[in-house]
């Protein structure tokens, strides 16, 4: 034996302890060893950038360098450390990306360095080192995004962090729908998402399972409880293939005694959390990955794809997929997007799309129209599956459709919305429900083509940006909602979706239907002071008031259109006397849902429903805005009619005077009337004492409550609607210049 042959035998054998180097035969590490250079580098020294091409692989023979990565600043900060006898740079060799960290040594190196052509040649020749190699590379890069992630939220040293946190945490994978946690469980372990989505579900007193929290790379799950002391109160169920880090408490307990900072920081994440509603998280700091599926053939879903893509996010942090893209991207590898998931370029393209998912705000994932592996790698990363199908697609859906979006619901369920393309000079949308009925989707929405504002508002929706108004009720007070909308208007917010309650409900209904402020003037004036609906008196056995010019000014309202057929979200609610609970109305006849909403109890008689007596929303909920976060996770802005704090009453009365008293006083020209409530006013206070508690605790869910005082006008003064409309503009105005609009 030669001293080159032993020399390359010992580098071999010292290669043969890497994993990745593993998975080559004893004649192959010879032959790697022999066409590798050799890099000596003094300590500080940069051997390449994040961004550089990947072109080779190196393997440590002496020494130890840094991995650095861009932080939230900006600034580098150290996430890992490379030793003697490790290897790097093989996931981004295998992927053919980009560099995705910085390295640097720390002191003086001596390195191998394996071109990626010499590596490629000898995978060509051990097949089964190609499927091994990309496992390893897999597992390798989730334990570098865990490093990366605790040093990150953490903000501790990179050796730390490796030597105490990650080197003892536990990998867990969970296939899509498989449970991570039951309720009730004690909390001796927290949970860091690596990758993937987690849905946690909270049973509600109809036993309906509803989604309350959403968990994404980066989120801790159990770690309140470890501060609290508590019990899981929530199943928490992989909404998608997701890798976890399971850690002790006891990890927790070291850290906070070494490092006490860490357990302020902890604190703070927990307080965001609970300070956020349970329903759907925020996206502002998560990859979402958004699947594009056809609802029937023909529907240009690339073209849809790259609309969108421009409204997703302003930092244009959106990548768009589809089977013929990953042919360019992966020119030597054609036919990787239909590759299986167990063979070389199945487990090549995973990879690369987890690492995609770690620089990416939003993955456009295209499908293709026909049912494929592509599709199939597309639905198992979906967090949210839009269902596109056009203006006058089948009602009944289709095979592809069928098999990924089944009628029956399953646990957890990844959301599901069905977006209706409508030509851009489209009628308004009718049939919308005969589409709802016969498919299991959580959301619609219809979007013109040549609309950006409709795009626009989708993709503020889809990136948890969506501005949900919620209106309450008020009587004759709620006409200040016109003004507070017109004012939201000038202070450039965009209302996304609108809401409300009783007379909030009348007016959220003319804002979606798209009335301008001249109309909105021109329309509430004749039927609330040319109309009078609520001057038709009747003999009063069910109401005081007849329901003819009532079911008129709704007509006239909102025509013939249903809730559903609106171009913008809305949703009002009513009191359901029969059941006792209350009714949220996202479909159905808008006119009569609105008069639902807005039936004062013995002033107005009931509506009637599907069997049902449906009455004055605020009996339940005069301020919905719980309801609202059904429909957004972006901000919430409520407008709360604030009339009288107290119901006057004549100081001058020891007792509750006669009718007869009451109505001479008001006809004798020499005596003041006597100030005491009239039967309306006594039935509203009465309506609102039950609501009051449910308001103040709804408005918290708020991030902007503006309390109208409009305590100057009486509760059934329509006659001074543009002093209303002018007090709610004004008022609003000037709150909404001394807001930070950020949102906007």
């Amino acid at each position: 034996m030669t001293r080159n042959q032993e020399y390359l035998e010992n580098i071999s054998t010292t290669l043969a302890n890497a994993p990745f180097f593993a998975a080559f035969d004893e004649s192959n590490l010879q032959e790697l060893s022999a066409d590798a250079t050799f890099i000596n580098l003094a300590a500080d020294k940069t051997l390449f950038r994040e961004g550089d091409a990947a072109d080779a692989v190196y393997f440590v023979l002496e020494g130890r360098l840094e991995v650095l990565q861009a932080g939230q600043t900006g600034k580098e900060i150290v996430v890992a450390e490379i030793w003697t006898g490790e290897s790097f740079g093989e996931m981004q060799l295998l992927n053919g990306g980009k560099r995705t960290a910085t390295i640097r040594t720390k002191e003086y190196c001596e390195l191998l360095c394996i071109s990626s052509e010499v590596i490629e040649k000898h995978l060509r020749k051990n097949p089964r080192a190609l499927q091994l190699i990309g496992e390893i590379s897999r597992q390798c890069f989730r334990e570098n995004q865990l490093h990366h992630l605790l040093v990150k939220m953490l903000q501790l040293p990179a050796e730390d962090v490796l030597k105490r946190i990650s080197s003892r945490g536990e990998w867990l994978h969970l296939k899509k729908g498989e449970q991570l946690l039951m309720r009730g469980e004690t909390r001796e372990s927290f949970y860091l998402v690596v990758s993937g989505h987690l849905q946690s579900l909270n049973q509600t007193a109809s036993k309906q399972e509803d989604a309350a929290e959403e968990f994404f790379r980066g989120d801790f799950i159990g770690e309140s409880a470890i501060i609290t002391g508590e019990t899981h109160d929530a199943d928490i169920y992989a909404v998608r293939n997701s890798d976890l880090v399971k850690f002790p408490q006891s990890i927790l307990q070291e850290i906070v005694v070494r490092f006490p900072e860490v357990m302020q920081r902890l604190s703070s994440l927990l307080i965001r959390r609970l300070s956020k509603i349970k329903f759907r998280k925020s996206t502002e700091t998560n990859t979402v990955n958004i699947v594009l599926l056809p609802a029937h053939s023909g529907v240009p879903l690339a073209a849809f794809a790259k609309k969108l893509q421009a409204f997703l996010d302003d930092e244009q942090k959106t990548l768009h997929l589809n089977s013929s893209r990953l042919d360019e991207i992966f020119p030597n590898s054609p036919g990787i997007a239909q590759a299986s998931g167990s063979d070389y370029q199945g487990i090549r393209l995973s990879n690369w799309l987890d690492e995609q998912e770690t620089a990416q705000r939003f993955i456009l994932f295209e499908t293709d129209p026909f049912d494929s592996p592509w599709t199939e790698h597309c639905l198992e990363r979906a967090d949210h599956v839009l269902l596109v199908g056009e203006r006058d697609m089948p009602v009944l859906p289709g095979e592809l459709e069928k098999k990924y979006i089944p009628k029956e619901n399953t646990v957890p369920a990844v959301r599901r919305s069905l977006i209706i393309l409508h030509p851009e000079n489209s009628p308004e949308p009718q049939g919308t429900r005969h589409l709802l009925a016969a498919r299991n989707v959580d959301i619609h929405h219809h979007v013109r083509w040549g609309f950006k504002s409709d795009f626009a508002r989708l993709g503020r929706i889809l990136s948890g940006r969506a501005v949900g108004l919620v209106l309450s009720g008020g009587g004759a007070r709620g006409l200040a909602h016109i003004g507070v909308i017109e004012a939201l208007k000038d202070a450039g917010v965009q209302i996304d979706m609108i809401g409300g309650t009783s007379m909030g409900a009348i007016i959220a209904a003319q804002h979606a239907i798209g009335y301008d402020l001249d109309t909105l003037l021109k329309i509430n004036h004749t039927a609330f002071n040319e109309i009078k609906p609520f001057k038709e008196y009747t003999f009063p056995i069910l109401s005081l008031v007849r329901s003819r010019k009532l079911d008129k000014v709704a007509h006239y309202f909102c025509g013939d259109r249903n809730i559903e057929d609106l171009w913008i979200n809305y949703f009002c609610v009513s009191s359901n006397l029969s059941d006792n609970e209350i009714a949220i109305h996202k479909q159905g006849p808008l006119g009569k849902m609105a008069r639902a909403s807005s039936s004062i109890p013995g002033v107005a008689l009931p509506v009637l429903e599907n069997g049902k007596l449906l009455v004055d929303g605020g009996f339940f909920n005069n301020l919905p805005c719980d309801i609202m976060r059904q429909f957004t996770s972006g901000p919430v802005i409520a407008v709360k009619i604030v009339g009288d704090s107290k119901l006057d009453f004549d100081e001058s009365c020891r007792e509750i005077p006669s009718p007869w008293q009451i109505l001479w006083r008001r006809l004798n020209p020499f005596k003041s009337a006597l100030k005491i409530p009239n039967i309306l006013e006594i039935m509203m206070r009465t309506m609102m004492l039950g609501s009051t508690s449910k308001s103040r605790s709804t408005e918290k869910s708020a991030d902007i409550c503006l309390e109208v005082p409009v305590r100057q006008f009486g509760f059934m003064e329509f006659s001074a609607l543009k002093k209303i409309v002018n007090t709610g503009y004004w008022y609003a105005k000037e709150q909404l210049e001394a807001l930070d609009l950020t949102f906007r």
